[in-house]
């Protein structure tokens, strides 16, 4: 594979440093080695980074829409709606927390009942999870 040039400018201590290092592994003949240790240095850095990308999660805080739903719910069962709700009264308390517009009480009951917070039971009834 063809080699690319890389020029960047670095702290004179880690420049010290790395030429010490350079002269400890490489005794004898040090042409080449410079390029060597930097590519296996950022070969190694770069196999780190993609190993903490892979292994810390995306987004490590409760999403949004979840947080949105168990205040929901929580109203719901603040206002005496522990086990079952009808539906008016849900979009109600939908309402009260998200807005009264019918396209997002419709969001909003999707939302409760894909992420497992309610289930439908009844033409307008629904199950507190």
């Amino acid at each position: 594979m063809p080699k690319k040039p890389l020029f960047v400018r670095i702290d004179e201590n880690v420049w010290l440093n790395l030429q010490d290092y350079i002269k400890q592994v490489y005794p004898g003949s040090v042409h080449g080695a410079l390029s060597i240790e930097v590519q296996n240095a950022i070969t190694e850095y770069l196999r780190i980074k993609h190993a903490q990308i892979h292994t810390r999660p995306l987004n490590p805080r409760t999403p949004t829409v979840h947080n949105i739903c168990r205040a929901i719910i929580q109203k719901c069962k603040d206002e005496g709606f522990v086990n079952q709700i009808s539906t008016r009264v849900l979009t109600k308390i939908i309402g009260e927390i998200r807005g009264t517009d019918k396209r997002t009480q419709r969001k909003w009951l999707e939302q409760l009942a894909t992420n497992g917070y309610i289930k439908n039971i009844g033409t307008y009834t629904w199950e507190i999870l």
